[in-house]
């Protein structure tokens, strides 16, 4: 649902910079005392030339034309930049040539990802794994200034490595921390691009003592660390964490690493889908990968998948470009999990 636009809300043109819906707009539909502007109406741009919006909701119509939204298309290749937020219009998902892609009732999750979704399905991409056995070391934190006693075990999944750092003496009272096993799990469901740039994993007896309190796990330079829970999580939950982490990973290390125009790829493909992954992906670019790193390796290759598509289309794009193997499914049993 996206704010709806009236007579006199703003446009930002590239080329002429800002100015007002101008009409004619519908003068019987009125929006906030204001007449309802659709597709076909116009600003007026600054050097006088009207800048029609291109386009609108295919699902509403205001005088036999498509309502027109906040963040719509104008023909100068700006966006309608004002709404009226007391009104809020549809966003349907739509195919390449405009028409309503319905999403079956078991897709809907896509919609509040955040809220809706389990991690379940992850469980499909599981592969095997070997884990050492442990070595006692007593290590710094990375980010932190605390010394602790861990178990370190490597785990290698097609040859990646990664060290994982339990601590020996457990989580603190009354908290619960992921073993060292249930991580390696969770890594062995990912692919081989998102592995690449992971180095070590720390399961840390203590909160994060940088940034938020409640933070779960974080991701720099290589490392993930995680972070002690108040209750005990599944292993789906684990997977969903380790898959967002390596989204960091994957994108501030590999491919924006690589390819700095990438990560403006990324931002207009957000800008082009014009709908949220989940509240935690509205933080930033950053988060907003990781969340739809999420969302790719829970749908790609699902009866899912086309639901996703058609509500994030340009956002997935952009996966397929990046992983151009999509990702595999290994453990057929947990093919028909909830997502």
């Amino acid at each position: 649902m996206l704010p709806s636009v009236r007579r006199d809300d703003v446009h930002t043109c590239p080329h002429h910079g800002a100015s007002p819906v101008t009409g004619p707009c519908c003068p019987t539909v009125l929006i906030g005392n204001q007449p309802a502007a659709r597709k076909g109406d116009s600003a007026l741009c600054l050097d006088t030339t009207p800048d029609p919006i291109v386009d609108g909701c295919p699902t509403v119509l205001i005088g036999n034309q498509p309502a027109a939204r906040l963040a719509e298309r104008c023909a100068h290749g700006g966006v309608v930049t004002g709404g009226f937020a007391r009104v809020l219009i549809g966003h349907p998902p739509v195919d390449a040539d405009g028409r309503v892609i319905p999403i079956p009732p078991e897709c809907t999750f896509l919609k509040d990802f955040g809220h809706k979704a389990t991690g379940r399905r992850l469980g499909r991409l599981r592969d095997q794994y070997d884990l050492s056995p442990p070595t006692q070391v007593w290590e710094e934190v990375p980010d932190d200034t605390s010394v602790t006693a861990f178990d370190a075990r490597e785990v290698t999944i097609r040859g990646h490595k990664v060290t994982i750092h339990e601590p020996v003496y457990g989580p603190p009272p009354d908290k619960w921390l992921p073993t060292a096993d249930s991580v390696a799990k969770g890594l062995a469901t990912l692919s081989d691009e998102q592995l690449q740039a992971l180095d070590r994993v720390f399961i840390v007896p203590h909160p994060c003592t940088v940034g938020r309190r409640n933070t779960v796990a974080d991701y720099s330079g290589g490392t993930i660390r995680y972070f002690p829970r108040n209750e005990p999580h599944p292993q789906s939950d684990i997977d969903w964490a380790l898959q967002h982490e390596s989204g960091h990973a994957f994108s501030l290390d590999v491919a924006w690493a690589k390819d700095p125009g990438a990560k403006d790829a990324w931002q207009k493909a957000m800008d082009a889908d014009r709908r949220s992954v989940s509240e935690y992906g509205d933080t930033n670019l950053l988060e907003d990968f990781a969340e739809f790193m999420i969302v790719f390796s829970s749908t790609r290759g699902t009866p899912c998948e086309a639901s996703a598509r058609a509500l994030f289309p340009h956002r997935y794009r952009e996966m397929d470009r990046l992983f151009p193997r999509g990702v595999v499914e290994r453990d057929v049993s947990a093919a028909n999990e909830t997502y």
